[in-house]
């Protein structure tokens, strides 16, 4: 595994207060967040979604990964949405060792409804086993690293705590559903969080991106954004502004509809997703008793006040 070298030059580039770590949860819409944030002038998307440095992309090293977010402008936020960051305490304490001032951003959702979304998503792109034995832990190769999802065990419980004592007030959580009926609302959230000037608003908003379904190219898209070899060959043959506006176009062309290959589960699988989320469940209820969004250290960045901000289309 290769080690990474920091000049002050390379420091300068990138510095860690400029950096924002969507690190997951998967299936938080995460590739939305992302699009979303790049339409805000003060936000730098690099030419991928999930550059995975610090987990499966770690052996190209750190100038490597500067030099993705080389065009960023003074003062721009550069991004970085890799939702399999949250699997690896190694890469959470890859990206706390980059500085001490990276933000970072966790999506929760209730958790049964998680590991049946996850668990559909992943049989599009390799074999997966049944679905306890997927819970429990499924292993895949991407880039250099072996990476392992699992969802039994409390894992999420477990690995919010270890970001929140890694990353305190610089990790904010989101709660998936309230993102998904008002996207607004976190993203107005986060510009203070960040405190990046004001944006998004309900008439330069245009909700363009986010999908409570499957899109008809889904399948496609998740197959080549997991397999580093042909990322590698693109980045090597366009521009990454080629990429980036690729990438957006076929995102926000394909139209939400339900997956037809998607079945409901069996009352076996309803059973075990009941009784192995329920202290999970609590655990993420208890988290946003008093908002949707919180920071790391639990203050409440956004409250409840149940006056919707946007309204996602159907």
């Amino acid at each position: 595994m290769a080690t990474t070298t920091r000049s002050h030059e390379c420091a300068e580039s990138l510095p860690p207060s400029r950096l924002l770590l969507i690190a997951g949860l998967p299936r938080t819409g995460t590739t939305s967040l992302f699009h979303m944030l790049g339409d805000h002038p003060d936000f730098y998307q690099p030419f991928r979604k999930e550059m995975g440095f610090f987990l499966f992309n770690w052996h190209r090293g750190e100038t490597w990964y500067r030099a993705a977010f080389a065009g960023m402008k003074p003062g721009q936020i550069g991004l970085d949405a890799t939702p399999e960051y949250f699997f690896s305490p190694e890469a959470t304490r890859r990206i706390e060792s980059f500085g001490p001032a990276v933000r970072v951003l966790l999506g929760l959702r209730e958790p049964a409804e998680l590991a049946l979304s996850l668990y559909h998503e992943y049989a599009k792109r390799f074999r997966v086993p049944p679905l306890a034995d997927f819970l429990r832990g499924f292993r895949y190769q991407r880039g250099s690293t072996v990476i392992e999802v699992k969802l039994a065990e409390h894992t999420i419980p477990r690995m919010v705590e270890f970001y929140r004592a890694c990353f305190a007030k610089n990790l904010l959580l989101y709660d998936f559903a309230t993102f998904a009926r008002e996207p607004l609302t976190l993203l107005q959230t986060l510009e203070s969080f960040l405190s990046v000037s004001p944006y998004f608003t309900r008439e330069t908003f245009r909700n363009r991106y986010l999908s409570v379904g499957d899109r008809p190219n889904s399948r496609l898209l998740s197959y080549v954004a997991s397999r580093e070899s042909l990322i590698g060959i693109a980045s090597e043959l366009f521009p990454a502004q080629w990429l980036r506006a690729g990438a957006r176009l076929l995102y926000e062309s394909a139209p939400s509809r339900p997956s037809p290959n998607r079945r409901a589960p069996t009352s076996q699988e309803q059973s075990l997703l009941e009784g192995m989320f329920l202290e999970d469940r609590v655990y993420i209820r208890s988290l946003f008793s008093e908002g949707p969004m919180v920071d790391g250290e639990g203050t409440v960045r956004r409250t409840w006040d149940g006056v919707p901000r946007y309204a996602t289309s159907t």
